[in-house]
This record gives C-alpha cells, sequence and structure tokens, in this order.
C-alpha cells in the first residue's frame, strides 16, 4: 500500500504570560471576596445579636455602618462572579459600585478610631470583655480575627486592598482591544480616588479631635461616657461639615473624566 504521509502537528500556542496574570489577579479578587463576605455575614449574624444585649454596649460606636458593608459586599461579590462567568471584565464592576463604596466606607472608617479606642474600654471591664470573648467563639472556627479589633479593622483593610489588586490588574491588561483596557483604568482611578476621600476625613477628623481636645474625666482616664457623648459629636459634624456624601474633587486625572459626584 502506498505510504501516506502523517498529518503534521498543529503547534500549540503558549499561553499568553499577561493573561495568565490577569486570570490569577481575579481568582485573587474573588477568592478574598468571598471570605471577606463570609467573615462580615459572620460579624452580622452572629456577634452582633449576643452584643446588642450586654448593657451599655454600644453596637452603633464600635460597629458603626457594618451592616450596611456587609450588604454592600455582598452586592459587589454577586456582580464579581456574575461578570466573572461572562467577559470577565471586572473594572466596570468598581466602576458601576465606585460611588456606593465610596459612601459606605467612609462612613465606617471615619468611625474607626473611634470604635477601637472604645473597644478598648469595654475590655477593661472583666463582665463584658468576657462578653465579647463569649461572641468572637461562636465564629472561631470560620474567621482569622482573633480578637474583636481585628475583626472590625477588616472593612478599612478591604477598601485599601482595591487599588493595589487594580494595580495588578492594569498591568496585566495592556492589549487596547481588551474588553476591560479603559474600564479597568478607569476603576483605577475611581477606587484610588475613594481611598484618598478616605484619607482625607482621617485627616479632618484628627483635626476635630486635636481642637476638642483629649477624651478624659477628671481622674485622667478615658471615660466610657465621654467617648460615646465624643463619638457622636465628631460623627455630627463630620456629616454637617465635609459634605463627602454628596461632593468630591473633580477627577481631572482620567480622559475622559469621570465623576462620582
Amino acid at each position: 500500500p502506498p505510504h501516506s504521509n502523517p498529518t503534521p502537528a498543529i503547534p500549540e500556542v503558549p499561553p499568553d504570560p499577561l493573561e495568565q496574570q490577569r486570570s490569577k489577579v481575579i481568582e485573587e479578587l474573588l477568592f478574598t471576596e468571598r471570605d471577606y463576605h463570609h467573615q462580615m455575614q459572620l460579624c452580622c449574624s452572629k456577634v452582633l445579636p449576643g452584643l446588642s444585649r450586654v448593657p451599655d454596649f454600644s453596637i452603633d460606636v464600635v460597629f458603626g455602618n457594618i451592616a450596611e458593608v456587609a450588604t454592600l459586599s455582598g452586592e459587589f461579590l454577586a456582580e464579581l462572579q456574575k461578570v466573572c462567568k461572562e467577559e470577565k471584565t471586572v473594572g466596570k464592576v468598581f466602576v458601576m459600585f465606585a460611588v456606593r463604596l465610596r459612601d459606605v466606607y467612609s462612613l465606617y472608617c471615619r468611625n474607626h478610631d473611634t470604635a477601637v479606642a472604645t473597644l478598648e474600654k469595654y475590655m477593661e471591664n472583666p463582665s463584658v470583655s468576657e462578653k465579647i470573648r463569649g461572641s468572637l467563639d461562636l465564629i472561631r472556627r470560620e474567621t482569622q480575627a482573633w480578637d474583636l479589633q481585628s475583626l472590625i479593622i477588616k472593612p478599612v483593610q478591604r477598601i485599601l486592598k482595591y487599588p493595589l489588586l487594580l494595580d495588578k490588574l492594569v498591568e496585566s491588561t495592556t492589549d487596547l482591544k481588551h474588553p476591560d483596557y479603559k474600564t479597568v483604568r478607569s476603576a483605577r482611578q475611581l477606587v484610588g480616588q475613594v481611598a484618598q476621600d478616605i484619607n482625607e476625613v482621617k485627616r479632618r477628623k484628627d483635626l476635630v479631635v486635636r481642637y476638642t481636645g483629649p477624651t478624659q474625666d477628671r481622674r485622667g482616664t478615658v471615660s466610657m461616657h465621654s467617648i460615646q457623648k465624643k463619638a457622636r459629636r465628631i460623627k455630627q459634624a463630620l456629616t454637617q461639615f465635609t459634605g463627602l456624601r454628596s461632593k468630591v474633587p473633580p477627577l481631572s486625572s482620567i480622559d475622559p473624566p469621570l465623576s462620582l459626584v
């Protein structure tokens, strides 16, 4: 029989290193967002109910708007997962949520220092500190938080992590024709400004604290009553004078200009 030539093998196209890097960043974003949202849910469903029954324990001062943070994280995660099943244009998800991320996390972060100071005062009370540890025991196996402070700082850490993840996406999305090329860059600018706005709120709050003086009672120790009173006063002052939830500086560095207003 005549000898037949074998069909030449089609050479394999080597994987694009940048696309591989981009996929890994998206995987990291999804994995960490799922874990973060899970811990926020645990906090709201298991920690808060128990502590809300502790006499004189101010949930609002210690946890701020953490329930709103948890809800936003769930919606943000759902949209990320939806997009990643299709074209993986994660940039547009950040652009879509930029205003809410700013509003919700700004409110949470500006209260955080007061929350920590208040929590430290609670921990000086043996009966209250025992109840705090007991509430954490309910979620100990499902969270990396070893104490309540390490749990309530997670939203602050998360909002400041987004710009770093978006930096990695910008670095790995260099093809001008990529559907996420423009949106991921717009997202980086917007989320970067969110972080700047939060830092600005903290700076203003620090000024308020500096000019209102230390929170101490006549014996020179921190007073629980005065901390809570000051927390309410600072929150009211910032809401009234900063106007962050309705006005932000223009994003002149973006072309075309985008605004969070």
